[in-house]
């Protein structure tokens, strides 16, 4: 509850707060929305980037061939049917994605922006009892945006290593996943290799990553997207500061 009141009433003083929370709220399930409606598309995306066979048959941006690129990164029952692209689970798992990643750039994001003025206004020596208990609730709202963020890294890696995954099942998914892993072993620059027996879905994407490769393994690149969250926030510091100025 304490921290509920504290985020309330940092809302006013932070940069574009004349706009309603109600209005943030939509418009950040519109964009994570938007982003599972656009999964298709994300899906060629990640498989252009992480499929071995995909980066050979389209050696680089200069090639660009919209057809080879159709081929390179669908299969043969995509391109039958190409509204097979649209994957409900994986669907869901980006519209997660979107949605934990901007709920842990708010959190992180408003809290450093008050720490960060509470102490430049009136110093670490300066400060009373109460706004010292303010500073920790505000440190504990920015601790949980960085779990979200952990959170948020765990949905994107799989729901990437979904995408990047043959479409076919069975057998035939082995088969392919064990061609595009032979077609990347050439390549000194493959990005991934496919494993050769594809995940079912997302439950077993997670189970499997921790057995195979341990917790550790839904948080591959954390550094990156940590560093991310770090920037909006001192970005929002900026934006702050030029909007009290």
């Amino acid at each position: 509850m304490a921290t509920s009141f504290a985020l309330s009433q940092i809302y006013r003083r932070v940069p574009f707060h004349s706009t309603p929370l109600g209005a943030l709220a939509a418009r950040d399930f519109a964009i994570a929305a938007w982003r599972g409606v656009l999964q298709p598309i994300s899906t060629l995306i990640t498989r252009f980037i992480v499929r071995p066979d995909a980066r050979a048959k389209v050696p680089g941006p200069l090639a660009f061939d919209p057809r080879a690129i159709w081929n390179a990164t669908t299969d043969p029952s995509e391109r039958q049917n190409p509204l097979s692209l649209f994957k409900p689970s994986i669907m869901l798992l980006e519209t997660a994605a979107a949605l934990t990643s901007s709920i842990a750039n708010s959190l992180v994001a408003v809290p450093v922006t008050e720490i960060f003025y509470a102490i430049a206004n009136r110093g670490l020596t300066k400060l009373n009892k109460n706004e010292w208990q303010q500073i920790a609730q505000l440190s504990t709202v920015a601790t949980v945006g960085l779990a979200v963020r952990f959170g948020n890294i765990a949905l994107e890696t799989v729901s990437k290593r979904l995408q990047a995954q043959p479409a076919q099942e069975g057998n035939a998914a082995e088969q392919a996943a064990k061609t595009a892993q032979s077609a990347g072993a050439s390549l000194k620059d493959s990005v991934v290799v496919l494993r050769p027996k594809p995940y079912a879905g997302p439950i077993d994407a997670f189970q499997t990553i921790i057995d195979e490769e341990g917790v550790q393994g839904l948080f591959h690149g954390w550094g990156v997207q940590i560093g991310g969250t770090v920037a909006i926030a001192a970005a929002t510091v900026g934006l702050s500061k030029y909007n009290r100025a």
